[in-house]
């Protein structure tokens, strides 16, 4: 009866291992933990008991069946059931359920494992003596509770896939308690249970995904002295576990576990640069990633200047606003500085001051210079023009006084006075010279020669200026008029004045011919 209810146990795990259709997931190198482990085999029990003190002999025609399912690579919960056929009137059925660990090595091809199992076992007793009736009595069978605490090693054969293996041992110590009732009494056993066979492996539980680490620099173009980050994001971290972040690369200067590091970029040169990330939450493998995050820093850019006057053009001794319209495309710290051809130009900042004082007619060129603090320098120009001055005022005529003659056409004191302030006005310019007109008279008493009568009138207030004032004779001009009937009018003439052009009308009387008065 016990060895059909052992064939039909057998029937079913082979039946159900036939219908599995998962195969075991293996990547190279490693194998893969299984889902399911099912294992056949034989079984040798110790029972180390007795009833009224007739001992349980060894028994070694055991078979066992056990499934195991795993929820992780480590941790699963096993079904196990073992059955022992009669030898010497005694045999066992027994089942046990329970938690179980593995630990696989050596790439998954060799298992460590240890269980601890609750439960039953139904134990039919050898012949014992019963007390009192002095004979011998076959014990029935009798359910006690069990407990099995034991462990073994695996192996995975490279055939289906890996999926058959053979375990080599599996070694429990059972504890088993039974009751044979008033005519038996009450057994405990202290067993050994060994075991040894196949196993065939369902399914598989994939390793959790390798931790990986991707980094990025924000911005990835800079220039010195500008913020920058360097951003790592950690996939399939465990949670549980503390992920320990490293960076090493220029510009790094902290040491701390985090995920984000700030690079110090004032003292980088303009290339293209590299920082090293790594994170670990272990030292197994796929515990560990790393990353690299590029950026690039600039070179500065030159400023630009543009440089305008105003106004641009000028009178001599003028000033101008130079105005310098300065940018540095990032923005760094300009000096200005200015130049000039000519004249005196001063200031420092965006506008200067330039005296055209002393700066000769025509073109100025000033230059505006802009730099920066990376040694970048640039110029612009503008110019002002520095108009001609004007001409000098041509020198005019000036008339001094006028007096007129007596019939005798001598000079009065009237005229004498006139003289006087004539010769003052010669003495106080002596470049310039003097021009006596006599105008014309229509006087019948001289017969008609009024020129000669004009003429003498004029000589006469010569003479009275070189021989009473001391006035140089040459600068000295005596002429007639018709314009001035019997006056004498008196004129002062710069050097450079043109007596023609300022009184018209006179003619020059050659006194050489004219004899003055004494």
């Amino acid at each position: 009866m016990k060895k059909n209810r052992v064939a039909q146990l057998l029937s079913f795990v082979l039946i159900l291992t036939a219908s599995a259709g998962v195969g075991q997931q293996v990547s190279t190198g490693e194998i893969a933990p299984s889902r399911i482990d099912l294992f056949a085999g034989y079984s040798y029990w110790v029972p180390n008991g007795s009833v009224e003190y007739t001992p349980f002999p060894n028994d070694n025609r055991g078979a066992i069946l056990s499934g195991a399912y795993f929820f992780n690579p480590t941790l699963g919960f096993e079904l196990s059931g073992d059955y022992h056929s009669a030898n010497s009137n005694d045999s066992m059925v027994a089942f046990g359920i329970g938690p179980i660990v593995r630990r696989p090595v050596w790439q998954g091809k060799v298992t460590l494992f240890a269980h601890g199992l609750i439960g039953a076992a139904d134990i039919i007793g050898p012949p014992a003596l019963i007390l009192g009736k002095g004979y011998y009595q076959q014990l029935g069978a009798d359910w006690g509770p069990r407990v099995t605490l034991g462990g073994g090693l695996d192996v995975r054969l490279p055939y289906f896939h890996h999926r058959l293996g053979v375990r080599l041992f599996e070694a429990d110590y059972v504890y088993e308690h039974v009751n044979f009732g008033p005519s038996g009494g009450i057994a405990n056993f202290n067993s050994g249970l060994f075991s040894t066979g196949l196993l065939w492996h369902l399914g598989s539980i994939e390793p959790p995904p390798p931790v990986t680490l991707a980094c990025t620099a924000t911005p990835q173009t800079i220039f010195a002295g500008d913020p920058l980050s360097v951003i790592g994001v950690a996939t399939n971290l465990n949670h549980a576990k503390k992920a320990d972040f490293r960076w090493i690369g220029p510009g790094v200067s902290t040491l701390a576990s985090r995920p984000i590091v700030d690079i110090d970029s004032s003292d980088l040169k303009p290339g293209v640069y590299a920082v090293n990330g790594h994170v670990s939450e272990g030292a197994k493998p796929g515990q560990s990633a790393n990353c690299n995050a590029r950026f690039t820093v600039m070179a500065f850019e030159p400023p630009s200047v543009s440089c305008s006057a105003n106004p641009t053009m000028v009178k001599p001794g003028d000033t101008v606003v130079i105005s310098a319209h300065a940018t540095s495309p990032q923005n760094r710290p300009l000096q200005y500085s200015y130049s000039a051809s000519a004249g005196t130009i001063v200031g420092t900042g965006v506008q200067a001051t330039l005296s055209t004082a002393g700066a000769p007619a025509g073109t100025i060129t000033i230059s505006c210079g802009v730099s920066d603090d990376k040694s970048h320098a640039v110029s612009s120009g503008t110019s002002v023009t520095v108009e001609a001055p004007p001409p000098p005022p041509v020198p005019k005529t000036q008339t001094l006084c006028s007096f007129g003659f007596g019939r005798d056409g001598r000079v009065n004191n009237e005229g004498k006075a006139c003289l006087d302030e004539v010769a003052l006005s010669a003495q106080h310019q002596p470049e310039s010279t003097l021009v006596l007109v006599a105008g014309e008279v229509t006087t019948k008493s001289y017969g008609g020669e009024m020129a000669d009568l004009a003429a003498e009138r004029s000589i006469h207030a010569k003479s009275y200026l070189v021989r009473e004032k001391g006035i140089d004779p040459a600068r000295i001009q005596v002429r007639t008029s018709k314009a001035m009937p019997g006056e004498l009018d008196s004129y002062l003439v710069p050097a450079d004045a043109k007596f023609d052009s300022d009184v018209p009308g006179t003619s020059v009387v050659d006194d050489s011919f004219v004899r003055p008065e004494r």
